[in-house]
């Protein structure tokens, strides 16, 4: 190989060519920690850091490659493809990105954004390649045409990305419910810790729920096989209550739905309820 001069060549495996390379005027043969990997280069390796002992002679003049690969170098680009989401989905709260990379040479460190419009915000970076991450999306980042980005870099800086179709992100909006937890309750107070929830008499159901919008209503129901009782409370705050007297013995389904101006959600609990 000619060149002309102030070329900069590193990074590159030469391998069994009669004429390895030939520069006649200054050139630079290393980025100051690496340079090539020759394969008729005989030099030691002292202290086994991978970087040979002696620099390796440019045939055809004062050139040098100071630190050659004692190693072939990675050339080739690691290869990432992101499997959910693809695009089309709605999703909120949390969500787990999934992806599937490969390099055949070394292993992989992941960053992931999310972005919009072509600007992309870091999610985590510096993560194993272990083809998933669970992401906290938060309470104020919602709407449509939202991407992710997955890019993966392999030790010697080879980096490759991929981007998944348009999706929409819901308005975040969670319910918590405090009580009944896992306790014996009578008349409503905690008694003793239980493997579920287990009421007897009157109790006070109790929830919070989050919204990035206004809540517009929350309906709490208990029912079992022969009884469903509801109760709706239009334009809650964050906390809401039942207080629930009615008559009910053995296994219930405590429910809570709350709805904002965009969607709603459910979250259910199994408990045991004996009053009469």
């Amino acid at each position: 190989m000619h060149f002309l001069k102030h070329n900069r060549v590193f990074h590159n495996n030469f391998i069994n060519n009669t004429n390895q390379a030939f520069a006649d005027i200054e050139s630079i043969w290393d980025d100051g920690s690496l340079g090539n990997y020759w394969s008729d280069y005989n030099g030691k390796d002292e202290n086994n850091d991978g970087i040979g002992d002696t620099p390796y002679p440019i045939p055809g003049g004062n050139n040098f490659d100071r630190y050659p690969s004692m190693h072939l170098i990675d050339t080739s680009f690691p290869s990432v493809e992101i499997t959910y989401p693809k695009g089309g989905e709605k999703i909120q709260n949390n969500v787990t990105i999934k992806w599937n990379a490969y390099d055949d040479m070394d292993d992989l460190s992941i960053k992931i954004f999310y972005g919009k419009g072509g600007e992309w915000h870091v999610i985590a970076e510096n993560e194993k390649n272990d083809g998933e991450y669970l992401w906290n999306i938060g309470e104020k980042i919602y709407g449509e045409g939202f991407s992710i980005k997955v890019s993966a870099s392999d030790a010697n800086g080879n980096t490759a990305s991929c981007i998944s179709g348009k999706f929409t992100i819901l308005p975040y909006l969670s319910i918590k419910i405090l009580k009944p937890e896992n306790y014996v309750y009578i008349l409503g107070r905690e008694i003793m810790p239980s493997s579920m929830p287990i009421v007897f008499g009157d109790i006070t159901m109790e929830a919070n729920v989050k919204s990035a919008l206004e809540i517009q209503k929350v309906i709490f129901s208990l029912s079992n096989k022969n009884k469903n009782y509801t109760t709706t409370i239009d334009h809650p705050s964050s906390n809401v209550s039942w207080f629930f007297n009615k008559f009910a013995l053995g296994d219930c389904i405590l429910s809570i739905k709350a709805f904002d101006s965009s969607h709603f959600i459910v979250k259910d609990k199994k408990i045991q309820i004996f009053n009469l």
